[in-house]
């Protein structure tokens, strides 16, 4: 079933975020007149206090996660990767418009001179759009099309359009990409190269000028002012535009070990930072580099940053850090990747690579080692680390409750029930606290390009059990579902489930609203296969959607018609399989889904970038 929802096709829908500010690229601005700073954190915008970093405002803004932020002397615009954008009231953060232009998605970039802005659609359905349109009443200008990206409108003698026109060298096919390992995927995405030109239009869309670049890497950001246009490349370059001169020079900064995703221009200087509790500042002149150490702050690589005057402020996914005459305030918010979550009653709780468990609202858990997955019964958490220990907490009490061989990759409960699986292929099976049974599900194979640890051990991404028979299904790396019969004295391997193309990743076997009981099977290949006894009744699939993802976490509606499935790539689908279609294909985390749990009306996500949503359906 090849169903296709273009991602501004999907249903609105309600979603609650916490967590972590998830700020990226062009998505910090400063608000000095309020004494506040504004952050986006997946769909919602975050007012914080300039001065004590303490939150004063969070609200949905976007359907999909915020990529950009921009402003005008009356307007505060949030535009998400989908290429929604909203427009608030300046001072009260009141939503007064929201439209979509309909030009794709990735949208990370944006640019406003007076009452137009741009904003450009890295990939569209014409591989790059740049939509130029008016502010105040949202009427579109022009558009510019195909493979345009980087949309900027500078005003000097005259208002100018600078687009950057893209065209991969030497790439490979859909067919070949799909062949590659991950490894493999990042290893020639690093190394793949571009022809880039530099277009230059007036206001009447009349083209003065097209000035090459040559075969260079990948463009990962850009910053503007009245002088210069910067374009940083994958391969550690910095492309120097002079507006005034139409001059362009490239400048090293291979120094750094790490990629430069986020600078700010003033004057003839380039302020960026690589981390390590220190700022650089880069003369476009001489080419000089200036580094400033500072006593807290900026302990990670930023994700976004903005200078504005005399404040710096650098944001990542563990703090925000503002810099004002050499003065810091930094605020950390703890925490790292976002991995398993639950309901916890009502709430969703989540853990984390630092050992922490949060019940949203209420009590954090600390387990000291980093979380890789949970479920909750009753009053009661149990909580699966990354060295192989489950521990159970209940009434404010934590003990540890068994200990596996490998990461614990899954945990599912089914009244007394309890079923445990490791990345070593071991699955145990607990009536309470009484062991009934240990065994290895799958066991190693040939090692393959896509599956290093095959020769090893056949690692178990998820399991579940029957809603009421005792039966249970186990899904592994090595691209097969195993399904088991068991009792108190014995188990049985009755069956296998093939036709994955990549590692199985999670399992869900609930009743539908026909009261009919179906399995649920994704993978790495981007497909979900449902099952009723054993027999496959139909293949979703989610590659419409045009950006490199594998599906990682799935969940459906118990005695219900929605499918949910996060992947890798913070994309969030909702399948309605009475209708047999889509109902929501959207980006909800800037970062990789990394848990999803589903109650009744509402879906719970967390993720790399130390957030949480909660979905309605």
């Amino acid at each position: 079933m090849n169903q296709v929802l273009y991602n501004h096709e999907s249903k609105a829908t309600k979603i609650e975020s916490y967590g972590v500010a998830t700020s990226r690229f062009q998505s910090i601005l400063i608000q000095r007149e309020f004494n506040r700073l504004l952050l986006p954190l997946t769909t919602s915008l975050v007012a914080y206090d300039l001065k004590s970093l303490e939150v004063l405002y969070k609200r949905q803004t976007n359907k999909s996660t915020i990529y950009s932020m921009n402003q005008s002397e009356q307007f505060i615009f949030t535009i998400g990767f989908d290429g929604d954008i909203t427009k608030l009231n300046r001072e009260s953060l009141e939503i007064i418009d929201s439209i979509n232009f309909k030009i794709g998605c990735q949208c990370r970039w944006t640019s406003v001179l007076g009452d137009i802005m741009a904003v450009t659609a890295e990939r569209s359905f014409e591989h790059g759009t740049v939509q130029i349109f008016n502010i105040q009443t949202f009427k579109p200008i022009v558009k510019f099309e195909p493979q345009y990206i980087f949309g900027t409108i500078i005003q000097n003698e005259a208002r100018r359009y600078y687009l950057i026109s893209e065209t991969k060298y030497n790439t490979k096919s859909e067919e070949e990409l799909a062949q590659l390992s991950e490894n493999e995927r990042l290893k020639l995405e690093n190394q793949q190269k571009y022809q880039y030109s530099l277009h230059i239009y007036d206001e009447n869309q009349t083209l003065l000028k097209d000035i090459p670049f040559g075969i260079i890497g990948e463009i990962l950001h850009s910053e503007y002012s009245d002088k210069y246009i910067i374009y940083s490349l994958r391969d550690k370059q910095l492309v120097v535009f002079n507006i005034q001169t139409n001059e362009m020079k490239f400048i090293k900064i291979d120094q750094f070990k790490s990629m430069v995703y986020c600078y700010k221009l003033q004057g003839d200087l380039i302020l960026f930072s690589d981390g390590k509790h220190q700022l650089v500042y880069l003369n476009i002149l001489d080419e000089q580099i200036n580094i400033v150490k500072l006593n807290k702050g900026i302990s990670e690589s930023p994700q976004s940053l903005l200078w504005d005057n005399e404040t710096i402020i650098v944001v990542n996914e563990q703090e925000i850090s503002v810099i004002e005459k050499g003065n810091v305030i930094s605020k950390n918010f703890g925490g790292l990747t976002k991995c398993g979550i639950d309901f916890y009653q009502d709430n969703p709780v989540s853990g984390d690579f630092e050992g922490k468990v949060q019940i949203q609202g209420g009590e954090e858990i600390f387990v000291g080692m980093p979380v890789r997955s949970l479920a909750t019964y009753g009053n009661q958490i149990l909580i699966g680390t990354m060295d192989g220990t489950v521990y159970l907490w209940a009434n404010g009490t934590l003990e540890q409750f068994a200990s596996l061989e490998g990461s614990i990759t899954c945990i599912r409960v089914r009244h007394n029930l309890i079923l445990l699986s490791s990345t070593q292929g071991q699955v145990h099976l607990y009536n309470q606290k009484q062991t009934i049974h240990k065994f290895v599900a799958h066991h190693p194979q040939q090692k393959s390009e896509g599956f290093g640890s095959l020769n090893l051990f056949a690692e178990v991404w998820s399991t579940i059990f029957h809603p009421f028979e005792n039966l249970f299904a186990t899904a592994s790396e090595d691209q097969t579902v195993k399904i088991f019969q068991f009792d108190n004295e014995s188990y049985e391997e009755i069956a296998i489930l093939r036709g994955h193309e990549n590692a199985v990743t999670c399992l869900d076997w609930k009743q539908n609203y026909e009261n009919v009981v179906l399995l649920f099977t994704c993978s790495d290949d981007r497909t979900v296969r449902v099952y009723e006894k054993y027999e496959l009744q139909y293949i979703i699939n989610t590659k419409f959607v045009n950006e490199w993802h594998t599906l990682t976490y799935m969940g459906f509606q118990n005695g219900g018609s929605i499918l949910a499935i996060g992947a890798q790539n913070g994309y969030l689908f909702l399948y309605c399989i009475k209708e047999q279609r889509f109902i929501f294909a959207q980006k909800v985390h800037m970062g990789g889904i990394e848990g999803l749990a589903i109650k009744q009306n509402k879906v719970a996500t967390c993720s790399s970038d130390n957030s949480v949503n909660v979905i309605y359906i």
